[in-house]
């Protein structure tokens, strides 16, 4: 079997991959499709102020932990929380972005009225004014054609389910040496 090379532009890295040659065609579309995502993705919070909050988080640093640390920790979290064990029969994309968020992209089969983006979410991990670190999540509604409420539902509240502590996820244990959650707010409670 021939192995192709190849390189797949996402919106943090190149990640080199290495493809049966069968699948070149496959593989080409793929990037394409990687290049549409990022287009659409939001960069920062203020780029979907119009956008519906569905959550937000604030943590609190425990004591005498590095500040820098601990936002790297619930950055690990939420790019390595695993959402496509979370809704098992959506076809979804999440890329993790340069600012320890994650683009979580819903998909459909593309046609010719409608691109193969489905709306998502952006998870935003910042610090915030208090010292401490803030998770926010908006909806991202570019080229939505039916309502995702039920999909983000289930995302939000299995993050929440994990952030505090209710799975087993390995990530989450490690992050309750470093933050607290001080407050939760989400669409659903």
């Amino acid at each position: 079997m021939i192995h192709l090379k190849i390189i797949t532009l996402t919106a943090a890295s190149l990640l080199p991959l290495v493809v049966p040659f069968q699948f070149n065609n496959l593989v080409r579309k793929s990037c394409t499709f990687l290049r549409q995502a990022d287009s659409a993705s939001f960069e920062t919070p203020l780029d979907m102020a119009s956008e519906e909050t569905l959550l937000k988080i604030q943590m609190d640093i425990q004591e005498g932990k590095d500040p820098d640390l601990a936002l790297e920790k619930v950055a690990f979290y939420t790019q390595t929380f695993p959402f496509a064990a979370v809704l098992p029969v959506q076809p979804l994309q999440y890329l993790p972005t340069h600012d320890g968020g994650v683009d979580v992209l819903f998909l459909r089969k593309k046609t010719k009225e409608k691109g193969s983006v489905d709306g998502g979410m952006r998870f935003f991990v910042l610090p915030d004014s208090k010292g401490g670190i803030e998770v926010e999540v908006k909806r991202n509604s570019k080229g939505q054609s039916i309502s995702k409420a039920f999909t983000e539902k289930l995302v939000v509240q299995a993050y929440c389910d994990g952030i505090m502590g209710k799975s087993d996820l390995e990530s989450s244990k490690s992050l309750f040496e470093f933050v607290s959650v001080s407050s939760v707010f989400h669409k659903w409670l």
